[in-house]
C-alpha cells in the first residue's frame, strides 16, 4: 500500500495538486505497480496524451504554443522513466555519480 508521503511526492513530481487525472486511490496504484518515479512517468504521459489534440493558436498580436505542453509532457515522462530505470538497476545500493571513460577516435 502506497503511503501518503508517496503520493503526495507524485503529486508534486508531475504538478498535479488536484484529482483532475488521479486521485490518491489511483496514484497509489500505480506508485504500487511501478514505483514512486515510475508513476510519475506514467502521469506524464498521461498529461501527454489530454495535450496532444491542442494546437497553437494566434489571436489579437497574441501567439500559444499549446503543442509545447505536449511536447514537454513527453519529456517529463521520459526523465521519470530514467530515474525509474536507475533506481530499479541500483535498487539496495546509496546514489553514487557514475563515471565513463571518454574515446577519442
Amino acid at each position: 500500500m502506497a503511503t501518503a508521503a508517496e503520493v503526495a511526492r507524485v503529486r508534486l513530481n508531475t504538478n498535479e495538486a488536484d484529482d483532475t487525472l488521479h486521485d490518491d486511490t489511483a496514484f497509489g496504484e500505480l506508485i504500487e505497480e511501478h514505483g514512486v518515479a515510475g508513476a510519475s512517468a506514467v502521469v506524464w504521459l498521461d498529461k501527454a496524451a489530454v495535450y496532444a489534440d491542442l494546437v497553437n493558436t494566434s489571436e489579437a498580436g497574441a501567439s500559444h504554443s499549446y503543442s509545447r505542453l505536449h511536447e514537454q509532457a513527453l519529456k517529463m515522462a521520459a526523465e521519470w522513466r530514467k530515474v525509474a530505470t536507475e533506481e530499479s538497476d541500483e535498487a539496495g545500493q546509496e546514489y553514487r555519480p557514475r563515471v565513463h571513460l571518454i574515446e577519442r577516435q
